[in-house]
This record gives C-alpha cells, structure tokens and sequence, in this order.
C-alpha cells in the first residue's frame, strides 16, 4: 500500500496517460467514466472515486481538500502533514483499494461496486 502512496506522489502509477508517455499501447480513458485517466482522476476525482470517498468521509469525517489539489505530490504531503494517524492510515487504505478496482474494471469484464 505504501508503493501506491509513493507511486502517487511521484505520479508513476501505471495508468493509461503515464502508459501512453512510455509508448506503451493502451486506452486512455477511464474504465468507469470514460474520462483521460490521470492520476488525480483515478484515485480521486473519477465517479467511482468520489462515491468511495463520500462513503468513507461518512464514516471517518476525513476531508480531503481536493479543492486545493495542484499536484499528486503536493496534496498527499499537505493532507499528511495536517492528518491523523487514523486518516493517514485510512486514506492509505482507500486509495490502494481504489487502484485496485481500477485495475479489475480495466482488465475484466465486470466493474467493482465503490
């Protein structure tokens, strides 16, 4: 899970825009939406994202500033800074499950639920 943190803060997550930039053959758009797959988008923007995160905000309270979002980097070391263990912990877990479900929607047949 900490890889997928560190991937995100340095924007290499294999998605389809990072995929494309290393000439790789692939979509480029979101297997939920349709959307250009980004890494922003994937994990916290895309649909699918933002019903995880509006489930999860009802349970833990985390706000997530995406408002403020400018890079991948540079919202996941603000919104550590100024976080609880406890939404540290969460926000970690969330967002490999999020990859994770982009990554069964993008390669099988059947969309997970958020």
């Amino acid at each position: 899970m900490k890889i997928v943190l560190w991937r995100l803060a340095h924007d290499c997550l294999p998605l389809d825009d990072q995929l494309s930039l290393r000439q790789v053959p692939t979509r480029t758009d979101c297997p939920f939406c349709g959307r250009t797959e980004r890494v922003e988008h994937a994990l916290l923007f895309c649909p699918h994202a933002h019903a995880v995160w509006d489930d999860i905000k009802g349970f833990f309270h985390i706000k997530l500033r995406r408002v403020s979002f400018s890079s991948p980097k540079q919202w996941l070391f603000d919104f550590l800074s100024g976080c609880s263990d406890q939404e540290a912990t969460v926000l970690t877990v969330a967002i490999w499950h999020i990859w994770e479900a982009q990554n069964v929607a993008r390669n099988e047949s059947v969309a997970p639920q958020p």
